[in-house]
């Protein structure tokens, strides 16, 4: 028997961009103006992709530098930041880097930019790698631009992703989808950072028992949607104020058989269900006869009572939008 999610596949996170607003389709400015003073205008026009682009005019000789808002960050984790920036009025030359913040908000470190590259009325694509050094909590992404004051270049299409690899394509939430890739917002659109989620199939299980579909005992969790086509799968739904959550639960005869669907379940993050979007932890085998109780997993409080004879394999989930 197979399980299958109904009209949905598994989709696996393969590419994340932590920066909000990163084409300026929103009006909202969260970069402030640092050395030189430039001034800073969202505006219609010149744009890499979508309508806007970010205008920094110089307010000075020399350098001009900005300063994005700050971003959550790992220590130890490579980090690789990617702007566009079209040079309007005589080449310039163009640079970005990574600003990392210890928790009390200090610079951790002196600047290093990566290499300079001149911009003359073409965009021009410009990248930075570096590992989040030890105490780093956040970063904020930089653009500087050199030249005298009045000097206008665009910026564009930007991008921070967890990653020693430079990621030349561009996406963002509102990237149009393809048959084997989706694009998606992980909070507002043009406001949160964005997911690059691969498709995959959807048969990708085989239970090796059918679990009927159990109710819940919990006031909170008396709603159940058994939504995939045999009743090997389940979901609980917590209806406690703010966003629903709750489990799938598989079962199978054999530890290997639930060690390896765990495995191949670890790698995929998100599923849809009437058209909202949902995101799950990190599987987890309860064996046989071992207890579930109500609050076990933070992230889907729930209960249960013996597992049985069977091994089951418990997915936690959570919605995260509407």
């Amino acid at each position: 028997m197979t399980a299958t999610i109904i009209g949905h596949p598994f989709s696996l996170e393969t590419a994340r961009s932590f920066i909000p607003n990163p084409s300026f389709e929103s009006t909202a400015l969260n970069w402030v103006a640092s050395s030189g003073a430039p001034g800073l205008l969202i505006q219609a026009g010149f744009a890499f992709v979508g309508t806007n682009s970010l205008r920094v005019t110089n307010g000075g000789s020399g350098q001009n530098v900005a300063l994005h808002d700050k971003i959550p960050v790992t220590a130890g984790r490579p980090y690789t930041y990617v702007a566009r920036a079209l040079a309007r009025d005589v080449a310039t030359w163009v640079r970005v880097a990574l600003r990392f913040l210890d928790a009390a908000g200090a610079q951790i470190g002196a600047l290093t930019y990566g290499g300079a590259v001149q911009s003359n009325a073409n965009y021009v694509l410009l990248s930075y790698t570096q590992v989040a050094p030890a105490g780093a909590v956040s970063v904020q992404p930089v653009i500087r631009q050199d030249g005298d004051p009045g000097q206008r270049t665009y910026w564009d299409a930007m991008m921070l992703v967890e990653s020693a690899v430079v990621p030349t394509d561009y996406f963002d939430g509102d990237t149009p989808s393809t048959a084997t890739v989706e694009y998606r917002w992980l909070g507002a659109s043009n406001g949160s950072a964005s997911v690059q989620l691969t498709k995959s199939a959807a048969d990708i299980i085989t239970p090796d028992l059918v679990l009927a579909p159990w109710q819940a005992a919990a006031e909170s969790m008396s709603t159940i949607h058994p939504y995939m086509d045999r009743p090997s799968w389940a979901v609980a739904t917590w209806r406690e104020p703010g966003p629903r959550q709750g489990s799938l639960d598989l079962m199978f005869d054999t530890a290997a058989d639930a060690a390896v669907a765990r495995s191949v379940l670890a790698g995929h993050r998100w599923f849809e269900f009437d058209d909202t979007d949902y995101r799950w932890i990190d599987p987890f085998i309860l064996t046989p006869g071992q207890q579930l109780t109500h609050g076990q997993s933070p992230d889907a409080p729930w209960g249960r009572g013996d597992t049985g004879p069977a091994w089951h394999v418990v997915v936690p989930w959570t919605e995260v939008s509407v």
